[in-house]
């Protein structure tokens, strides 16, 4: 080599190669393929495919740090990372659906009215179908099952055969379901009239029926609580729902300034409201079996609505009663049947 100047091997002036030269290993495309390998999130993929990956990237920057690596070992180290995060596995996605819905499906289920051990056995396995619900790397197996077991615990409840009101006992009567469905309801649609009273024949007020179309709504906030009506109450039960009510055309009042909230409700009123509700239906006909409704009467559509979707069937087979006072009973019933899908 004497008498040549020679940079990377080659000599500057003759092009002569140095016989002594060896060729630097490049371990660039190494470092950067572990770069990106570490960078990656791995939460998504199987830990089998992610172990595998761990491995490479390990086994690489053995290669990398190595001072007497050769080109070909750090071309096959960097591309073993590579195959490595090619070949990462998604995790299966599992469906949480059916498991979901099992929750809300036995939500409304409370102890009230379950013997303490088949309710204590209900309450464990909800409680274990939340926590798979929230586990993130839940098997499938391992939610169908949470599934599966909530509503055979919900199946098996056993009821305690004493009852939260003391006038409201006789599953015969046809306000029964829809009282403690009320009850139950989220939100609660209605409390009783005292702790262990729901007071089933007795009247209901105008602000109490729109009070429970509201709640029946889910509590939806009125675009204000401004109304035109000057006897209601300030901060009164039944003040947004009230707003609400004429928000959405369920009620225009009893006069242009008066809501008369405290007036006990008719039957034409209340089949009106829900008519109104549910978004005033056309009925396949405005005939009804009923002898005393006043042609053209404001509740005329809305009695042949109701009549049409069995939520009522009147006092008898020839009267509807629409000026008779709705009572209690007769108002969570109205809604239960029109609430059903």
């Amino acid at each position: 080599a004497t008498g040549h100047h020679y940079e990377n091997g080659i000599c500057v002036d003759c092009g002569e190669k140095d016989p002594d030269y060896e060729v630097p290993v490049d371990r660039s495309a190494l470092a950067k393929a572990i770069a990106d390998a570490e960078a990656i999130d791995t939460a998504p993929y199987t830990d089998e495919s992610v172990a595998a990956l761990n491995k490479a990237i390990a086994d690489g920057k053995a290669v990398l740090e190595n001072p007497d690596a050769r080109q070909a070992d750090v071309d096959a180290a960097a591309e073993a990372v590579k195959n490595a995060v090619s070949a990462l596995e998604p995790k299966p996605v599992v469906d949480k659906s059916a498991l979901e819905k099992a929750i809300e499906d036995t939500s409304l289920i409370e102890a009230v009215l379950y013997t303490e051990e088949s309710y204590r056995a209900f309450e464990e396995a909800r409680d274990i179908a939340k926590a798979v619900l929230a586990k993130e790397d839940a098997t499938q197996a391992e939610v169908n099952k949470a599934a599966e077991d909530l509503y055979a615990a919900a199946e098996a409840l056993e009821e305690k055969h004493t009852f939260l009101f003391d006038d409201v006992k006789d599953p015969g009567k046809f306000y029964f379901d829809p009282v403690y469905w009320a009850y139950y309801a989220n939100p609660r649609i209605t409390n009783g009239v005292d702790l262990t009273h729901f007071g089933p024949d007795e009247a209901c007020t105008r602000g109490h029926v729109v009070t429970f179309l509201w709640r029946a709504a889910g509590c939806p906030e009125p675009k204000s609580s401004t109304t035109p009506f000057t006897d209601l109450k300030p901060d009164a039960f039944y003040e947004k729902a009230v707003a609400w009510a004429v928000e959405e055309g369920i009620t225009k009042g009893t006069s242009d300034t008066t809501f008369s909230p405290d007036d006990t409700c008719t039957r034409g009123q209340i089949v009106t409201f829900l008519w109104r509700f549910k978004g005033q239906p056309e009925p396949e006909s405005t005939t009804t079996p009923f002898e005393d409704l006043k042609p053209g009467a404001f509740y005329e559509k809305a009695v042949a609505w109701a009549v049409e979707n069995d939520i009522t069937r009147g006092l008898s087979a020839t009267t509807f009663g629409p000026d008779d006072t709705c009572t209690r009973g007769q108002v969570v019933t109205f809604l239960y049947r029109a609430t059903q899908e």
